[in-house]
């Protein structure tokens, strides 16, 4: 071992001086994602709740999700898709006043401390999705009472895609998710969802979203996860390949600093 760190004396010489150059976790833009969301929440007596809503149309009809959808032509980053579709299928223009400009910058870390948590899942190269776990405290009651006057006046489609609102205790979301082991059937929580008509909420049994499940399920089984630039920013690899680019050196850790650790674990 003497030899050996004899031999690499210049290496670590070398690294030494460029002490300086730092290796930081990997950025939300370098992230190559194909869906994203936002997942509104907001505190009642103590309790997180957040905001759902149930699918009108496609092969998960009848489930419940964030506001979530696919990256359209253009668009370079997670913040620009989950805005966009968080405006699209929560009608937030139409409930509160917000441009979607507003509504970016809402959720935007560097431009508001709205978004507690951002969730960037990867499941394989094709199944990437970013979710921002937003708290919309100030707006909850336009985006919850708002929402069906909105859907009706609504003549777009993607306006028309969620046709219930509904809230849940996120500690009984969580519940949901950890607890269920049969992967073969689907994951039920009670949901209190606001009756279209008389404006009530009513406690209901439903159904998640399949995807809505899989996006969340490593945040809420505390999984190890590569903080980004911001500690908001977790990125979660089901993937078993995990490529270079996808796993970063801690956040100043100079590549001596490295080299020192592995010389002293090598001893």
């Amino acid at each position: 071992m003497i030899h050996m760190k004899r031999a690499l004396a210049p290496l670590l010489i070398a690294l030494t001086i460029v002490s300086t150059i730092t290796i930081y976790p990997l950025r939300l833009s370098q992230f190559n994602y194909n869906t994203a969301s936002v997942l509104p929440t907001y505190m009642r007596c103590g309790k997180q709740y957040g905001i759902i809503s149930r699918e009108a149309y496609g092969k998960d009809r009848g489930t419940y999700d964030d506001f979530s959808g696919s990256r359209d032509p253009g668009e370079e980053h997670a913040l620009v898709t989950a805005a966009r579709e968080w405006n699209e299928e929560g009608l937030v223009t139409e409930t509160t006043g917000l441009s979607e400009e507003d509504i970016r910058d809402f959720i935007d870390i560097e431009k508001s401390n709205n978004t507690q948590c951002i969730i960037a899942y990867s499941r394989s190269e094709k199944v990437k999705t970013v979710v921002y776990i937003t708290d919309v405290n100030r707006y909850k009651n336009k985006l919850l009472y708002r929402f069906y006057d909105a859907r009706d006046k609504a003549t777009q489609f993607h306006n028309k895609e969620k046709d219930r609102i509904a809230v849940v205790n996120l500690v009984t979301l969580k519940n949901a998710i950890v607890k269920h082991k049969d992967r073969t059937k689907p994951v039920k929580v009670y949901v209190s969802v606001l009756d279209p008509i008389t404006k009530k909420f009513n406690k209901e049994l439903v159904t998640l979203r399949p995807f809505f499940v899989s996006k969340l399920r490593f945040y809420f089984l505390d999984k190890p996860y590569t903080q980004g630039m911001n500690k908001k920013i977790r990125f979660y690899f089901a993937d078993s390949q995990i490529t270079d680019s996808q796993v970063s050196v801690p956040a100043k850790q100079s590549w001596s600093d490295w080299f020192r650790s592995w010389m002293s674990w090598s001893n």
